[in-house]
């Protein structure tokens, strides 16, 4: 990283962002042109970190997934627009992840539950979660294991 002032790499910082951000995006190889879509996403991190995120059952991501498993993360939070007197004294306070990670579509029905709980879980559900066997049918829940990460900020 070229600005090692701004770096995160604490395990509970970088939580910190998980949690606060709001849309996760993904860049999926196309061959040429990236194809790089936001998404509403959970995680969970013990060991390794897992971010599940779902979808519907066709469509450019999903056949794009199936093509190459391998996808780019993109999380950011807490902007704050820095003004100053000059255009250059201008800037932009944030919280930011970039990672990488191998995607998986979950088939299991209760591993497809526990992905779909830790979506809910990040956008503040409480309580005994329910799905009916129709929506777990058709609703696609992929995990990606996160290979590689780090974090940036700018205060």
């Amino acid at each position: 990283m070229r600005r090692k002032e701004r770096e995160i790499s604490e395990k509970n910082e970088l939580a910190q962002i998980l949690q606060e951000a709001s849309t996760m995006r993904i860049a999926i190889s196309t061959g040429k042109v990236p194809y790089i879509v936001p998404l509403n996403y959970g995680w969970e991190w013990n060991n390794s970190l897992y971010i599940y995120f779902h979808s519907a059952p066709e469509g450019r991501k999903v056949t794009l997934l199936q093509s190459s498993p391998d996808i780019g993360v993109e999380i950011d939070c807490g902007h704050e627009l820095i003004t100053g007197d000059l255009a250059c004294d201008w800037g932009m306070k944030f919280k930011s992840i970039i990672a990488e990670g191998i995607v998986h579509e979950i088939i299991d029905i209760e591993e497809k539950k526990h992905g779909l709980d830790c979506i809910m879980k990040q956008y503040g559900f409480q309580g005994e979660t329910e799905y009916s066997v129709k929506m777990l049918e058709y609703t696609k829940i992929y995990r990606i294991d996160i290979t590689k990460i780090s974090g940036k900020a700018k205060k």
